[in-house]
């Protein structure tokens, strides 16, 4: 699977994925974008409704079934921070991007890049299923389901700041 991770049971490798969009006829690969060296892992038994993007072993983490609207829609955000991660081109913004989480956030310039951060990778989930929402397979609600997923029992007001930006930028695609 990723080397040094601890996994539990029920993990699955993903090598491929691809869907139709019902509009156009045409087949949307929807990991083709995974940078080299990434593997894509999902766990269909779990409940969760949750993904992490591990960088440090080059692995995109679903806590769902991928076959589901909602796996999907996981699988792609932490593809979208998987790419992100890749952008950073010196050793100073990779340290950074690690480090900086929601938990460890102390000034209004960390909260802005935790945010960039969430924002870069919701940007290329929504640009790689804009087929699926503009055939109607994937909606608003679908979307704000799993963001509200996420954040749901962290009732921290970052979380809730996060949860609403992210919100705000749906609705250019809708």
């Amino acid at each position: 699977m990723l080397a040094g991770y601890p996994f539990s049971d029920g993990w699955r490798r993903l090598d491929s994925f691809t869907i139709i969009d019902k509009k156009t006829g045409k087949e949307i690969d929807l990991i083709s974008d995974l940078p080299a060296g990434y593997t894509a892992l999902f766990n269909p038994f779990c409940e969760e409704r949750n993904g992490e993007a591990i960088v440090e072993h080059k692995g995109c983490l679903v806590e769902n079934d991928i076959a589901t609207i909602h796996g999907i829609i996981i699988l792609l955000h932490e593809i979208g921070h998987a790419i992100d991660f890749e952008r950073c081109e010196k050793k100073e913004e990779r340290d950074k991007w690690e480090d900086m989480t929601f938990e460890n956030i102390r000034t209004d310039e960390d909260f802005e890049f935790c945010v960039s951060k969430e924002r870069n990778a919701s940007a290329y989930m929504l640009k790689k299923i804009k087929p699926l929402i503009r055939s109607g397979v994937i909606s608003k609600e679908d979307i704000l389901y799993c963001i509200h997923g996420t954040i749901a029992g962290r009732d921290n007001s970052l979380w809730i700041k996060i949860k609403n930006r992210i919100g705000d930028m749906l609705d250019v695609y809708f």
